[in-house]
């Protein structure tokens, strides 16, 4: 995805301190993305999906936990279990820290796990993935970790997340030569399974769920892109005249063309992507 790290280390330690006051989505979908382990035979599961080992003393890791919302509530799934967290931004982990979690915490790069081989018997993740450089290098750091057998349960966004931003971005550089870095993209289903099957995954699920949040303006909603460091990734374009007309002009083509439904802001996509795989 040609992200530079330094700046989701920097978006997102920055944001550690105001992420929790921002986050609905991201907490909304870590607790969707629980329905995976807590109901293993569920109806959605129409190619039958194996269940992870479970019982006290299992091994879960949440990888990407962040300020810890996801590990809170595995906790609570799995009392007995041993849960560890990762993250690339150490002060995440503070945050984290600061809530009372039991969980072990270790700062580490998801594509580059420091530990031990087949130790987990779930790795958990929400909404972390698309922010790595290689998705592929990932998925095969928690091939490695995760035991045989043992589930890795996931979610990410898929290609039609914020559309309209990327679009109204466009559509206003387009004759005006200003350095606005291209707003960030995500990997359709496709791209994941197959990146799941050459790190030794067998997908056994994965469903797209998209919805729509509304915001007052484009301004509002880069504001909060920024508050949970869903900040642009790209290096940052020149601060010049150029730039902040095309994102006036950029803002104005949003509203207009991407209304929300009660005509009193704008509208954004999110396409999430709910994702179980196995160990062979």
């Amino acid at each position: 995805m040609n992200f530079r790290k330094k700046n989701i280390i920097k978006n997102f330690s920055r944001a550690a301190l105001t992420y929790d006051k921002h986050a609905d989505l991201q907490k909304e979908v870590c607790r969707e993305l629980l329905f995976y382990i807590q109901s293993p035979a569920g109806a959605s599961f129409k190619e039958g999906f194996i269940s992870p080992h479970s019982g006290e003393g299992m091994r879960i890791l949440d990888a990407g936990c962040g300020t810890g919302a996801g590990l809170s509530l595995l906790e609570k799934l799995h009392p007995g279990a041993f849960i560890t967290g990762c993250d690339i931004a150490h002060p995440m982990l503070l945050a984290a820290r600061r809530k009372n979690t039991p969980a072990k915490l270790i700062t580490s790069d998801c594509e580059a796990l420091p530990l031990k081989g087949a130790s987990f018997d779930i790795v958990f993740s929400s909404l972390t993935l698309q922010w790595v450089s290689s998705m592929v290098r990932a998925f095969s750091e928690v091939h490695r970790v995760l035991k045989p057998g043992g589930a890795f349960i996931f979610s990410t966004l898929g290609p039609d997340t914020l559309f309209e931003l990327r679009a109204a971005l466009s559509r206003a550089k387009n004759g005006k030569g200003a350095v606005v870095p291209s707003f960030m993209t995500f990997p359709a289903k496709e791209v994941l399974v197959e990146g799941l099957k050459r790190a030794g995954f067998e997908c056994v699920h994965l469903e797209s769920r998209p919805g729509t949040r509304d915001y007052k303006n484009m301004a509002e909603l880069l504001k909060t892109l920024k508050k949970i460091g869903a900040s642009n990734p790209h290096e940052n374009g020149s601060s010049t005249l150029a730039r902040g007309l095309v994102l006036r002009e950029a803002s104005g083509i949003y509203e207009r063309d991407f209304p929300s439904v009660n005509g009193r802001g704008i509208r954004a996509t999110y396409e999430i992507l709910y994702t179980v795989a196995r160990k062979a």
